[in-house]
Formats: structure tokens, C-alpha cells, sequence
């Protein structure tokens, strides 16, 4: 029996988010105008399953909380990749002195327009505010930049935020995305494998080798037709070999006959023409109806 949708969200092009609490997998859905869940696998998003409320910022930024402690408070960019999540369950009871950042029982959240996010409990009945850090700033820059198609701004703006956080994946799968659209494919390939996104690794490979063989075509064939040559000489020396022909004792012996020799000799008129037809009149290098035949 399919579990009830625990929470819908409406961003501000009317797309749906729902909230499947305690489903084990597609608990965070997005569906476009067709009704189809356009997030990833939930294996490459790391879904919780004790999701409680969703909310999404002007940005299009996913925003979660849930009642585990891998992380209490989660925000998503529009594809459903984690960018930052943070909080933890309180072990304290009620009424008792708790942590920023600790909750007994969250149950509720929401983005304002500065970005401050709010996260109600439902045990202590407080709000707890947490404010953008200059960090998550540039990392939400960076990706509007690339989202409103101004790379080499964007860019600028990722190698900061890497600059502030080398070990941020999605930094590095942005610039690789910049990189490849620049058809930069060997710096994509690079960022990729530093983000460990296979995906964006393999695309990048296929269009360097795509690239290699372009640039070398010619020469593959050349080398594919030296094989092939030497191949079908391989074997019709084998073929030969097993019929006992010897090509280079047939080749002297047809150089042999008079008529070829004649015919050879005959070649010389195109670069000595004179001396050819003084051999031919007074010194008779080649016989009367070989003569006729020419």
C-alpha cells in the first residue's frame, strides 16, 4: 500500500515538490508539468526517509528537514544534489537546555527572501533562524551565474568557492560543466575525476577520443591499410610457399623474353627520343615487328 504525501511545496514556476514520510525510497519528489518525478535516482541522492517539510527558495534551491542524524537540514540545488546539510538530533528531553543546531523534534521549514532559514520543533515549540555564510553566498553565486549563462563569470565564482573549500564536490562538477561547454574536454575530464562524477568523466573521455580520432583519421587508415597489406602479402607468400611459385624466379624470366626487353627498351624514347631513334636506325636494338607493335 502506497504511503500518504506528507507535505507539498510549489516554487515560483508552479512546479510540485512532495514529501513521502517513512518511504524508503523517492521520499523527495519533483514533478514537472507532464506529473513525471524529474530528480535523480534516490541512490545518487542520498533521500532520508523520515522527511517532515519542504520548502524552495527564488532560486529554486531544495530545502528539507528530517527527523535522523545525518543531518537534520538539507539544501538541495534544482537537480536534487546535496549542497549543504547540517543539524543534529538533541538528546536532551524536554524543557531542558539544548544546542543551536540540535532538535528534539523537527517537524517544519521555511526560506525567506535573504536566504535565512527557519526551522520550527515541535517538542520545545521553538524557531531556530540560520543565516547564509559568505561561503554558501559564493556557492549560490556561482551557480546562478552558470544557470543565467554567464560562464567565465561563473567560473571566476567557483574557483572561489574552491579557493575557500577544496574538498566542495559540486564546485569542481560546475567548472567541468564549463569546461566542456567551452569543449575544454581534457580540464572537464580533470574536474570530474577530482568530483568522482563518472557520468560527467565518461561524456568528457568519449569526446576526447571522438577528438583524437578526428585529428588522426588518415593516419588510422594508413596504418589499417599498411596491416592490410601486409597481411594479404603474409599470406600469398604462404600460398606460394605451398604450390612451390617462386614470384622472383617468374619475374626474371619474363624479364627474359625478348619482346619485354624490347618493350622496356622503348620506355627510353619519352626522355631520350633522339638517342632512342639512332639505336633503333643504325645500332638495331630492337627488331623489325616489335618496331610494328610500338
Amino acid at each position: 500500500m502506497a504511503l500518504p504525501t506528507t507535505n507539498v511545496a510549489v516554487d515560483k514556476k508552479n512546479i510540485v515538490y512532495t514529501l513521502v514520510d517513512g518511504a524508503p525510497s523517492n521520499s523527495l519528489k519533483k514533478f514537472n508539468v507532464n506529473g513525471t518525478n524529474i530528480l535523480k535516482s534516490e541512490t545518487d541522492l542520498n533521500f532520508s526517509s523520515t522527511y517532515k517539510d519542504v520548502a524552495i527558495d527564488n532560486d529554486g534551491l531544495i530545502y528539507t528537514v528530517c527527523n535522523d542524524n545525518t543531518g537534520v537540514i538539507s539544501v538541495r540545488d534544482n537537480s536534487g544534489a546535496v549542497l549543504f546539510m547540517f543539524g543534529n538530533k538533541s538528546l536532551t528531553t524536554q524543557n531542558t537546555y539544548y544546542s543551536i543546531g540540535h532538535f528534539q523534534s523537527p517537524i517544519g521549514i521555511d526560506v525567506d527572501s535573504q536566504g535565512n532559514i527557519w526551522v520550527l520543533d515541535n517538542v520545545d515549540k521553538s524557531i531556530q533562524v540560520f543565516t547564509r555564510t559568505k561561503f554558501a553566498d559564493t556557492v549560490i553565486k556561482a551557480m546562478n551565474l552558470y544557470n543565467e549563462g554567464q560562464y567565465d563569470e561563473a567560473e571566476i565564482a567557483y574557483q572561489d568557492v574552491v579557493t575557500q573549500n577544496s574538498s566542495f564536490t559540486q564546485a569542481y562538477i560546475g567548472l567541468g560543466n564549463i569546461a566542456q561547454r567551452e569543449q575544454r574536454f581534457e580540464a572537464a575530464r580533470d574536474y570530474y575525476k577530482i568530483a568522482n562524477y563518472k557520468a560527467g568523466y565518461s561524456n568528457a573521455f568519449w569526446e576526447i577520443r571522438d577528438g583524437w580520432i578526428s585529428d588522426n583519421i588518415l593516419w588510422v587508415f594508413a596504418v589499417i591499410a599498411l596491416i592490410a597489406v601486409f597481411n594479404f602479402l603474409k599470406v600469398k607468400t604462404n600460398v606460394y610457399a605451398k604450390i612451390g611459385f617462386d614470384p622472383e624466379k617468374a619475374k626474371a624470366k619474363w624479364n627474359s623474353y625478348s619482346y619485354v626487353k624490347e618493350f622496356k627498351y622503348l620506355k627510353r624514347m619519352l626522355s631520350k627520343p633522339a638517342d632512342t631513334v639512332y639505336d633503333i636506325k643504325f645500332l638495331q636494338k630492337i627488331r623489325f615487328t616489335t618496331g610494328l607493335m610500338f
